[in-house]
Formats: C-alpha cells, sequence, structure tokens
C-alpha cells in the first residue's frame, strides 16, 4: 500500500474500551503520511492506544512481506496483523524500538 486516501477505512481504538483514559488521532499529512498520534495512560487498568484497518481490502494474499516506516517517540510499539476479525483467525505480533524523532 503506498496510499492513505481513504482515511476512513482507518479506525482509532484506544483503551477506553475497558475503562482507560488513553486518547489517540489520525491525520492524514502530505497526502501520503498516516499521523498516529497521542497519549497512552495507565489510569483505570488502561494502557494502550491503536490504529486498525481491515486487512482483506488490501489484498495481502500474494506480498511477501510488510515495511513500516515509523517516526520515532523513543518508546517500544508493536505491529499486529490477524488473518480474521473471527476469534478462530491466527495472529501475528512483532516489536520493534522506535527512536526519537527518527525515522
Amino acid at each position: 500500500m503506498t496510499s492513505f486516501a481513504n482515511l476512513n477505512d482507518w479506525r482509532v481504538v484506544n483503551d477506553g474500551v475497558m475503562g482507560g483514559v488513553s486518547r489517540s488521532e489520525l491525520e492524514l499529512a502530505d497526502g501520503d503520511t498516516l499521523v498516529f498520534r497521542g497519549v497512552v495512560s495507565l489510569e483505570n487498568n488502561g494502557g494502550f492506544a491503536s490504529v486498525r484497518h481491515d486487512l482483506e481490502s488490501l489484498a495481502l494474499s500474494r506480498k511477501d512481506g510488510i515495511m513500516l516506516r515509523v517516526k520515532g517517540d523513543g518508546k517500544r510499539c508493536q505491529l499486529r496483523l490477524r488473518t480474521s476479525g473471527r476469534f478462530d483467525g491466527m495472529a501475528y505480533k512483532a516489536d520493534f524500538q522506535t527512536v526519537q524523532g527518527q525515522w
């Protein structure tokens, strides 16, 4: 994918779904950069902010990999992929460390 033209295909899910108070937002910058920013709080047993997209619409079946270009804040992040929105789907997880202010 090289375009984030339809921002409505993406959605923010924060820990508020379980009583937390973290907050985040999405913004399209320069027409081709998806900016995800926010504040993660551990208050009220929270602790996550996420952005989600239905991968089925991206036609990834013939792809060999995924590459992220991330401008970091120095915190550890995580990419999670699921083969299905159902509970019997496979899940994949990759942690990565960011560097403050660097791509």
